[in-house]
């Protein structure tokens, strides 16, 4: 078993609760025998990526979402965002967009911020 493969199996089953399904109920929807989903949901078994997409489809929830995870809707989330930034100095922007683009490239989101402001603003 692979980190990655339970870790993607642990959302799938958190899925399937959320959405009040059982093994059996996700297995037939995907044309699948019950004991595939359990293997995926243990991580005993890869996802291909074309059966993750399906999955989705059936919780009629977008990929994003689904790596979010249950507990953790995107609506809210995006609904906080647009308060903050509804809140903050146009000036202030620049830097901010360099932050998340640092952090959506995986690397140092204190780095994306003196990457935007240059040098002199701020000292992090």
């Amino acid at each position: 078993m692979r980190n990655n493969d339970y870790n993607v199996g642990n959302l799938l089953r958190q899925w399937r609760l959320a959405k009040g399904l059982d093994q059996q109920k996700v297995a037939d929807a995907l044309g699948l025998k019950k004991s595939i989903i359990s293997r995926y949901e243990t991580g005993s078994r890869s996802i291909r990526c074309d059966r993750l997409f399906a999955i989705c489809e059936l919780f009629g929830i977008t990929i994003e979402e689904f790596f979010r995870g249950p507990n953790r809707p995107l609506e809210p989330l995006r609904d906080e965002v647009h308060r903050l930034v509804a809140a903050v100095d146009y000036d202030d922007l620049g830097r901010i967009r360099g932050y998340i683009e640092a952090l959506l490239e995986g690397g140092d989101a204190k780095r994306g911020l003196r990457r935007e402001v240059g040098k002199g603003d701020i000292h992090r």
